[in-house]
């Protein structure tokens, strides 16, 4: 009966939606140097990546004269319409440095950044790995990993040039969805319970 009950616990957590993750960060709340909505697209972005319900990434410039730092910096929005599953990762490449972090990302304007982050770019929920000895490709991870409809942001070196980012992208392994797991793990409890009622019924 305990077991019943926590299925059923464990099926009504499933259906509350999952909570968004940040948009890109706007003057509304904070002001970056010379990063206004006006001139952005009303995203407070450089560039919004968005991943399709296919799993194809498009990257496109929305702004390409105000880098948040006022020198070169790139503030990326990331929209998630994958409905594949789970986004983990997205492969990041461009013919320029954009891996080349000189100390001055985004974590240093907007506070709650990713603890697994090192670099300061990250954003709210992002960190970096496999980064090349030429700085032009690297893996974006994410810590809590994106399902559709999500949004978040992280920043990279190097302003886009206005109509090409030059920087391309695909999505990395999709991770079950939640509900997947909640099946997964009511399964684990049904054997288990029946295996305990096979023991208790042998012992008698």
């Amino acid at each position: 009966m305990k077991i019943l009950r926590l299925a059923a616990v464990l099926a009504v957590g499933s259906l509350v939606p999952a909570l968004a993750l940040a948009q890109c960060p706007t003057n509304a709340s904070i002001v970056f140097n010379g990063l206004t909505d006006a001139n952005s697209g009303g995203t407070g972005c450089n560039e919004v990546l968005t991943i399709s319900s296919t799993g194809t990434v498009s990257i496109v410039v929305e702004n390409s004269n105000d880098p948040y730092d006022g020198t070169e910096d790139n503030l990326i929005g990331v929209v998630d319409n994958y409905a594949g599953g789970a986004v983990g990762s997205i492969a990041l490449s461009s013919s320029q440095t954009i891996f080349g972090f000189d100390g001055d990302g985004i974590d240093t304007y907007v506070s709650g950044s990713d603890a697994s982050d090192t670099s300061g770019y990250g954003g709210p929920d992002g960190y970096f790995t496999n980064i090349n000895g030429a700085l032009t490709s690297g893996t974006l991870d994410f810590s809590t990993p994106l399902t559709d409809g999500q949004t978040t942001y992280f920043s990279l070196e190097e302003a886009p040039t206005a109509g090409n980012s030059g920087i391309t992208g695909t999505v990395g392994a999709a991770t079950p969805e939640p509900s997947s797991l909640m099946l997964l793990g009511t399964g684990v409890l049904g054997m288990a319970g029946m295996l305990r009622r096979r023991i208790v019924n042998a012992v008698r």
